[in-house]
């Protein structure tokens, strides 16, 4: 067996149904040391994981859904007759970041129309005038979607408003509770920010152009993570008497 650490999100997809499984059985379906199970436990208990062990049996507390590309494209073709470009990764720098760098290397803003990008965890994620974005894993909302205007810079005035409004009435309702939006795209519940949205361009500015719509919710928030944040801050699920799925958040925001 190999004693290289394994990633904490690999053993958090193992874990996510909740069904206890040994720790031995655990090493053997990542091809680790049962030492390297223990590290990645500890990992995920850091970032406010709930996992209880039992006589060497492993179980996630609370089962967790994952975000699944095959299932939001699944949903989007069943509910709303759409096929949209959906990919999911486990981490990344900034989702942004990757659509912004995919329409400059194919110098072709068109490259990334329709396209939307998720990720479980974003080690840089970004936020308005340079700030950081906390971004930790399996517990938020990390998205950005490409859209495309012939027009060019010109046809976007106002975007930022429309998808700000399109979050929280989102938001309101999929966890129905009372957001409201402070111009021009940040989405605060009970005085403290909850999400937010950065738009950035590709392109032509005179057309066509593309615009990188990035959208950030607060959904869970557990763990350590949450002390580098700067900023007054809350999450949904403080709030909300529901139990939030954020494929279905997804849905409600993007498509509000």
């Amino acid at each position: 067996m190999s004693s290289v650490p394994i990633k904490p999100l690999s053993l958090l997809e193992s874990l996510s149904s909740g069904i206890s499984q040994s720790a031995d059985a655990l090493a053997d379906t990542h091809g680790c040391d049962v030492s390297c199970i223990d590290q990645a436990i500890d990992a995920l208990k850091a970032q406010g994981f709930d996992i209880r062990i039992e006589k060497s049996q492993v179980t996630l507390v609370a089962p967790l859904e994952l975000l699944s590309a095959q299932t939001i494209q699944r949903e989007l073709e069943q509910r709303y007759s759409l096929s949209l470009g959906i990919e999911v990764v486990p981490e990344v720098g900034s989702t942004n970041e990757v659509l912004l760098r995919r329409a400059f290397m194919a110098d072709d803003p068109l490259t990334i129309h329709g396209k939307v990008f998720l990720a479980e965890q974003q080690l840089g994620g970004r936020g308005r005038r340079g700030r950081s974005w906390v971004s930790p894993m399996a517990q938020n909302l990390y998205l950005s979607i490409g859209w495309c205007f012939d027009a060019g810079v010109e046809a976007m005035a106002g975007l930022s408003l429309a998808v700000g409004v399109a979050v929280a009435g989102g938001i309101r309702e999929c966890c129905g509770v009372d957001v409201s939006l402070k111009w021009p795209n940040d989405v605060y519940l009970a005085g403290h920010k909850v999400g937010g949205v950065l738009i950035e361009t590709a392109g032509d500015a005179s057309g066509p152009c593309a615009a990188v719509i990035g959208i950030g919710i607060n959904v869970a928030m557990r763990g350590a993570s949450s002390n580098a944040i700067t900023q007054d801050w809350t999450a949904l699920e403080r709030h909300s008497e529901f139990i939030i799925s954020r494929i279905t958040l997804q849905f409600a925001c993007c498509l509000s």
